[in-house]
């Protein structure tokens, strides 16, 4: 299974949504490598909430299937285009 970061903008739209970032490079095998990871890399991670939200986010890991789903139900608008890959 394929475990993928997702940062979570705080910071919300009048309407209760909010702004997502999903890493998709690197990909992790299993939850606890993935929050491993972030924890590990807790200050690029914020950094990449600041440079991509302009403040602070939450911090999740999501298997792809159960993210796929998770947005299907919950997506305002479709993805944007992707930025250029950062690393953690």
């Amino acid at each position: 299974m394929k475990w993928l970061l997702v940062l979570i903008a705080i910071n919300q739209y009048a309407d209760g949504s909010a702004e997502h970032y999903i890493l998709t490079s690197p990909t992790f095998n299993s939850l606890q490598q993935c929050q491993q990871e972030a924890m590990v890399n807790h200050q690029q991670v914020e950094q990449l909430a600041l440079d991509h939200f302009g403040g602070p986010a939450k911090v999740y890991c999501f298997d792809e299937k159960n993210l796929k789903e998770y947005l299907e139900q919950n997506a305002i608008t479709g993805p944007t285009d992707p930025v250029k890959k950062k690393s953690i």
